[in-house]
């Protein structure tokens, strides 16, 4: 979904960070979410000197300390300057109504629905309001176009 708006809105993209670092979503450690949260905010600070004032961002902060929470029952500290890297304006969620696919690296689907939870608690916590998208990966993709125009006034 990423790419798919970042090449819609020919802006760029910030891939998840995670995805590069740890292969296996069941096998990590919180020095590797640690690095996550570092990697991810320096790819979004070298983004926004992009041409495009728009920069469609995979995941941030808020999921990867959700991560901590879930796996570890630990509060994953990380600096201040990582959640002002972090900022967005709109924020959209990916509900997990779409059908499970297990690819060998995922948590297990009952453990993605908790996880889920999590990220959910975790936003609330942080006082992040987001907008649920749930549908099929082409109506989620409209949604989405939709949310982002009305922020943008359909500038881009």
């Amino acid at each position: 979904m990423t790419e798919r708006l970042a090449q819609h809105y020919k802006c760029t993209a910030v891939k998840e960070a995670g995805r590069d670092i740890v292969a296996d979503s069941n096998s990590f450690s919180l020095d590797d979410l640690r690095l996550i949260a570092t990697e991810h905010a320096k790819r979004i600070d070298e983004a926004i000197t992009g041409e495009s004032p728009l920069i469609i961002i995979d995941t941030d902060i808020h999921i990867t300390k959700s991560y901590s929470q879930f796996a570890f029952n630990e509060e994953l500290e990380v600096n201040k300057s990582i959640y002002n890297s972090n900022k967005a304006h709109l924020y959209l969620y990916l509900n997990n109504d779409v059908e499970y696919v297990q690819d060998g690296t995922r948590l297990n689907e009952t453990d993605r629905n908790l996880l889920d939870l999590s990220h959910r608690e975790i936003l609330k916590q942080h006082l992040i309001d987001f907008v649920d998208i749930k549908g099929n990966w082409e109506q989620r993709f409209q949604k989405a176009i939709l949310f982002i125009d009305q922020l943008t006034g359909d500038l881009t």
